[in-house]
């Protein structure tokens, strides 16, 4: 039996293998991400100092994932029918992209940098939800 520790740290790096699976996506979005963030620093218009680091905020969404299915890990197969903790995860992921329009609507002049790494972090959430929702009801593919 594995500490809940091990458990996140393995849920954390099986959504990683997910990611490197389909790593034309991962390599897309990061690169993406990468080129507007170089162009958001070499524009003097944009002044990125400081307000950048918010596009980091929708990663705290990807961590709640992973907590979510490390500590309600085969919560679904124990209630029976009852599929609640499956919803709580999809919840963390809507609060996060909720969270992710604001951040891109808010960051005027910087909102390339943060659409392309809202969209890294959603990318993350998707594969570390993937996971997280086969933790919870233990139907592992």
């Amino acid at each position: 039996m594995m500490s809940k520790m091990q458990t996140a740290t393995w849920l954390a790096s099986e959504a990683g293998d997910v990611m490197l699976h389909f790593y034309p996506i991962t390599l897309g979005v990061l690169a993406a991400a990468l080129v507007s963030t170089v162009v958001a620093f070499t524009s003097p218009a944009s002044r990125p100092r400081g307000r950048l680091l918010r596009v980091l905020l929708p990663f705290v969404g990807t961590v709640a994932i992973v907590l979510c299915g490390t500590v309600l890990e085969g919560a679904a197969e124990a209630s029976g029918a009852s599929s609640w903790p499956v919803y709580l995860v999809y919840g963390v992921l809507t609060i996060q992209l909720g969270l992710s329009v604001g951040i891109v609507v808010v960051l005027r002049g910087l909102r390339l940098a943060a659409a392309t790494w809202v969209a890294v972090s959603g990318w993350c959430s998707l594969c570390a939800l993937f996971i997280s929702v086969m933790s919870i009801t233990n139907d592992w593919l």
